[in-house]
């Protein structure tokens, strides 16, 4: 499960960076974006208090 937020994260941020680059409409762009970002601040989160658990 961790590897599939991991991913979805990741492809999230990039798939918005790339729509950038590549001038899409800017709307989703900033939605891929936020979503990607919002995607691993949560996951950063999630492995925080994993590490908290564990200690």
């Amino acid at each position: 499960m961790d590897n599939i937020k991991d991913t979805a994260a990741n492809a999230t941020t990039i798939f918005g960076t790339g729509s950038v680059v590549m001038g899409w409409n800017e709307t989703l762009t900033l939605v891929l974006l936020i979503t990607g970002i919002i995607f691993n601040i949560v996951r950063i989160a999630d492995i925080r208090r994993r590490k908290k658990k564990d200690n």
